[in-house]
């Protein structure tokens, strides 16, 4: 949504989260994506204080990624992480492939087929879980 310049009518979490450092008189310096171990991904928020000390705050990705967006502060991802994400590509056939395969399966189950931006979500939505149902393939080097 951010990205996109979309805004919500009332403040979200992060927005709130974002205007209670400002108010406070801290800085989000910079984020970045640190670390990928056993599928999960890291990230690390550098906060500047009211006393000019930076700490270093671990954080979820989603939430540093949309954090650092809305403050306008620069993103960083680690070598090591896009080494070890290499191993696995998502292209746009394969996100196809598998909007087809949801529909052909609500059509087999002879329900009301689903919209194509609910059939692009459900795709999506099944990645974390690791129910990737052939979306993903190995990148080519």
């Amino acid at each position: 949504m951010q990205l996109a310049g979309v805004s919500m009518p009332r403040p979200t979490t992060l927005d709130l989260m974002a205007r209670l450092l400002e108010t406070a008189g801290n800085t989000v310096e910079k984020v970045a994506v640190s670390n990928l171990r056993d599928n999960i991904y890291y990230a690390t928020l550098w906060i500047t204080g009211a006393d000019d000390r930076v700490h270093e705050v671990d954080a979820r990705p989603s939430d540093a990624l949309s954090l650092a967006l809305r403050v306008k502060a620069p993103i960083f991802v680690a070598p090591e992480v896009f080494e070890q994400a290499s191993d696995v590509l998502l292209t746009p056939e394969a996100v196809s492939t598998g909007l087809e395969t949801i529909q052909r399966k609500a059509i087999e189950e002879k329900r009301t087929p689903p919209e194509e931006v609910e059939l692009e979500y459900r795709s999506f939505r099944s990645l974390p879980r690791g129910d990737l149902g052939g979306l993903l393939k190995p990148a080519e080097k």
